[in-house]
């Protein structure tokens, strides 16, 4: 497959000419396709990391900036699903995010109701319950694989623990919490997934 380099048409790799706006496909000229994806690997990986590095500015306090985080969840959530999309899977990290949410929402109202004031352990108690849970969810629908799901319930606990981020020893103490946490969710979920679809737990 070659790749017009005018008006990236595909071509047989035995064509001299571009069927599409006929520019001869000299050997200069001629993109394979492997080279293009090549190219767009790099854009994709590029993004990623700009948007690692703009999450981690905010959440160690060097910039803060309300539009930091959700810029850079765009831009990692981005990049990952472009370069892995048979792991990364779109629906369901929507669908532990939004978990976290409600869930989150509706156990620190209980909280309140029953028990009153929260200290900053019961608030971080909810955290970890919702990043469970909802990592659970996330990885029931990523589908039997196990990779699949401990990346994305990784991935639940990475965006979360944002929130308890506020220097460099709550950055690794919540963030290495929230992310085991949400891994072992993805986990129990996979596992959920395989039992309710006839698969084998190990295989």
């Amino acid at each position: 497959m070659v790749i017009c380099s005018n008006c990236g048409e595909k071509n047989d790799d035995s064509a001299k000419f571009c069927q599409e706006c006929g520019t001869p496909l000299t050997k200069d000229l001629k993109i394979t396709k492997d080279e293009k994806n090549g190219h767009k690997h790099y854009i994709y990986a590029l993004t990623t990391i700009m948007g690692v590095i703009l999450i981690i500015l905010d959440s160690l306090g060097i910039i803060s900036n309300l539009l930091l985080v959700p810029l850079g969840l765009i831009l990692t959530m981005g990049g990952l699903i472009r370069l892995f999309p048979k792991i990364i899977r779109p629906k369901a990290i929507l669908i532990g995010l939004i978990a976290f949410f409600v869930i989150q929402n509706i156990l620190f109202i209980l909280s309140v109701m029953y028990i009153g004031h929260l200290s900053i352990s019961g608030q971080f108690s909810i955290f970890l319950i919702s990043i469970l849970i909802s990592g659970s969810m996330a990885g029931y629908f990523s589908g039997k694989s196990y990779l699949n799901g401990c990346i994305i319930g990784l991935i639940i606990g990475m965006v979360y623990s944002i929130g308890f981020t506020m220097d460099y020893y709550s950055f690794i103490g919540g963030f290495m919490t929230l992310t085991i946490f949400g891994l072992t969710g993805g986990l129990i979920g996979v596992v959920i997934f395989r039992k309710n679809h006839s698969y084998k737990v190990l295989d």
